[in-house]
Formats: C-alpha cells, structure tokens, sequence
C-alpha cells in the first residue's frame, strides 16, 4: 500500500488549519450549509448516474467531477445553498480532491502486523461516517518511506461483532521519521445496525507497545 506522499502532508497541514469552522456538520446543516470548506466525503452515484459526495449528513452534488469508483476522499468545495425547498443536494464547486488510502478489512484473524502507530482520535479526519472508518495516525517511516499494509480485524471478540482490531505491518521500514498518514476501511459488512447507531470498539498497538482503545459510532450504510 502505501505511504503517505509529500503533496498528501502538505494538504493535511491546509486541512487541519480549517477543520475547526469546516466539520461543523449537524449546526451548519441545520443553519444552511454554505461557503468555502474542506471535508472528508464518500465519492457515490445515484441510480441515474448522478455523482454526489456524502459529507456527514449532507449530501453535496459537485460540478464536473467524472465518477470513478466509490471512495472516501478528502476535499476542498465551494459549496452553494440549497437551490430548491425540495431539493436535499447542495451544488458545490470541487476544488481539489484526494482518494483516501484504503485498508484491507478482514475477518482472517492470522493476517500480521504487530508495528505499532498512534492514532489521533482528536483530528476531525479519525471518525466513523457512512460505514467507513477513517484513521489519521502518526507512525516510523524511513528515508524514503516504504511499503506499510494495514488491516482491520473482524471477529475478534465472539461477543461483540463490533470489536474490531488495527493491525500494521511496516514490512521492515525504517525509523527516520515520524510522520502523519491516513487510512480507511469499509466496514459496511459488519453486521447491519438495523438503522440504529451501534457502539464500534477499536483496539491497536502504539508506538509505545501499550493497547489503544477507542470507540465510535457505526451506522449501515444503506
């Protein structure tokens, strides 16, 4: 997979210093969703072949952005208010875009990985949303950063399908330095929540060898 290219660092450091004002989701929708903000969104497409982003609980149509799969993405719009009382897609102008590195999620308890990483559970980007699971995390890289997979367990805990295990296998990469990435995992096929808000329990290695544990919470994505 995967390492976390320069031009991707420099746009985490713009996002970040907007993230305060621009993931205000549930009070920006109730007052009127508009301006110019950078998000984190699911790349979709209606039946009919309308492309649309996935923003919290908003729905974002932007112009002249040509489908290419379904994805998380981080992204800078110009987003315009509603156009119609009826309409629930708010028409945006796209700016830039970046796909979100992508996991792999799996129930195979015996994939490896034992490097550890520190997830920032307070960045706006680390979050639950539309059946994904975003991680923004520090961890070791080398020199010239190499190859680092990584894996979301299922099944762990015969109790609870919603516990679920981060996994990093670094293949060996150096230690020179400690920078910032971005993971996600579709999580969609985890047992259907019914509509209801499920509690999602994350465990993982950091840095220092301790257990990380987290919780979020995990609605099906219909």
């Amino acid at each position: 997979m995967r390492y976390i290219c320069i031009v991707l660092s420099a746009m985490l450091v713009m996002a970040c210093s907007a993230a305060e004002e621009a993931f205000l989701y549930n009070e920006w929708s109730s007052a009127g969703f508009e301006g110019r903000t950078v998000c984190a969104v699911t790349v979709r497409r209606s039946e009919s072949g309308m492309v649309w982003f996935q923003c919290g609980d908003l729905k974002i149509r932007p112009s002249g952005y040509r489908f290419e799969r379904q994805m998380r993405a981080l992204c800078e719009l110009i987003v315009s208010p509603l156009q119609y009382p009826d309409d629930e897609y708010y028409p945006a102008e796209l700016l830039w875009l970046e796909p979100i590195d992508e996991g792999t999620f799996t129930d195979d308890a015996g994939v490896s990985g034992a490097d550890g990483l520190d997830i920032l559970i307070n960045s706006w980007i680390s979050s639950c949303e539309d059946a994904y699971l975003t991680i923004h995390y520090n961890t070791w890289w080398g020199a010239r950063p190499g190859h680092h997979d990584f894996y979301l367990v299922a099944g762990t805990d015969p109790d609870d399908p919603y516990v679920l295990e981060l996994r990093h296998d670094s293949h060996s990469d150096g230690r020179e330095q400690l920078s910032e990435g971005i993971v996600c995992f579709d999580i969609n096929a985890l047992p259907d929540t019914g509509g209801e808000i499920k509690t999602l329990s994350l465990k993982w290695k950091k840095l220092d060898g301790s257990t990380g544990v987290a919780k979020f919470g995990f609605r099906t994505r219909k």
